[in-house]
């Protein structure tokens, strides 16, 4: 959907445009543990690397650059934070930098990749309310590997291993878990003694 891979079969549609010409329209976060903390860069050059796309060169920033940059930044609320060292914030705070980042370019959807990884549950929390907020203007497509916790701000869910079960309720299936894991398997949820096991009505 971002346009780095090319299907081997079928098609691909994102915006009703092919992935590679919609990308303008379209904002990415990448997993948090591929970013490498220690580079040498503030929280104010990282989001304003936002703003570098078209395809003319691009050596020095517009007064409307800068102007998105410290929108989006009092947006997550990390405005304050702009000329802090990126290793120098917690992980929840990273991952507020990388969404102002992809929203630098006013997306019409964003895609987050893992937007939870290596936070602690609190800031989790808070993330998934931030994310509310701003699905009222943008389409939010999240990636995780966490189906034990769906967020009751979800819309719908896709289950993908090598098909797809789409569920437009937000909720996860029985159907989708054994398709996950490739055998039966049963959610056991913490807290008061209880076991999830919803009935999917098919397809």
């Amino acid at each position: 959907m971002l346009g780095i891979l090319k299907p081997c079969g079928g098609e691909i549609k994102v915006l009703g445009e092919e992935p590679h010409n919609a990308k303008h329209r379209v904002g990415y976060m990448p997993q948090n543990a591929d970013f490498n903390i220690k580079f040498p860069i503030s929280v104010r050059e990282i989001v304003l690397m936002g703003r570098l796309y078209g395809s003319r060169p691009r050596w020095w920033y517009s007064h409307m650059d800068h102007q998105k940059t410290e929108a989006v930044l009092k947006k997550v609320g990390m405005w304050e934070h702009r000329f802090t060292p990126i290793g120098h914030l917690s992980g929840g705070q990273r991952q507020r930098v990388l969404i102002a980042r992809a929203l630098a370019t006013d997306p019409e959807i964003l895609f987050l990749d893992e937007p939870t990884a290596s936070v602690d549950p609190e800031f989790e929390t808070d993330l998934f309310d931030f994310m509310k907020e701003l699905n009222k203007t943008v389409t939010i497509l999240m990636v995780t590997h966490d189906i034990g916790v769906i967020s009751r701000n979800v819309k719908s869910v896709a289950c993908v291993n090598r098909t797809m079960i789409f569920h437009k309720g937000g909720k996860i299936t029985q159907e989708m878990i054994d398709m996950a894991y490739g055998c039966p398997v049963d959610l056991v949820a913490h807290g008061l003694p209880h076991r999830v096991l919803p009935v999917h009505q098919g397809k």
